[in-house]
């Protein structure tokens, strides 16, 4: 949602008009990445199922995805590669488009539909942009900055993250930060 407000309304559209046509352009939107995920060569980068495996066995890591996609979109990307199982739960653009928010709109998903509550310092936000390293420092959760994205890594290091890799390709490092808390 991000992302269309910044597009959209500097391109003179109104907060008006792109909250009454949203389920229109979701609908669209939805529709057409299903075509191109299914019509496309997509790879999975090197880690990711061997990282959301190892936390997937009952060791103390419940796997939230906190994602600035609609929840539609997020399914329809995950589905791909059949890694949406691994989440039990999810804060998207639904939920808040305002990315610093995410981080305490998933301590009170865990308190409602697990009883459980977690400190903002027991969380870690792994992310590849630095809306993604901020909305994690804001909160207090530890922060991974991972330089798979767009964002140059030196760009992701000036956000300071607690931790820096260039990819998730080495699983026992990754296990090993996150597990550092």
């Amino acid at each position: 949602m991000l992302i269309l407000n910044e597009s959209l309304l500097g391109a003179g559209i109104t907060e008006k008009e792109l909250n009454n046509g949203i389920d229109i352009l979701k609908k669209k939107y939805f529709s057409y990445l299903e075509a191109r995920i299914r019509e496309n060569e997509i790879t999975l980068l090197p880690g990711i199922r061997e990282i959301l495996e190892a936390l997937d066995t009952g060791n103390g890591v419940l796997l939230g995805l906190l994602t600035g996609n609609f929840s539609e979109g997020a399914r329809i990307k995950l589905s791909k590669f059949d890694l949406a199982r691994h989440f039990k739960f999810g804060v998207f653009c639904d939920d808040t488009h305002i990315r610093n928010e995410m981080p305490g709109i998933a301590r009170n998903k865990l308190r409602q539909n697990f009883n459980i509550h977690v400190d903002f310092s027991d969380m870690i936000v792994i992310g590849d942009t630095v809306h993604d390293i901020a909305c994690g420092k804001f909160s207090g959760a530890r922060t991974l900055a991972v330089g798979t994205g767009w964002t140059e890594k030196e760009t992701l290091l000036r956000c300071e993250p607690d931790y820096y890799l260039d990819d998730l390709h080495d699983t026992e490092e990754v296990l090993r930060i996150i597990h550092s808390g």
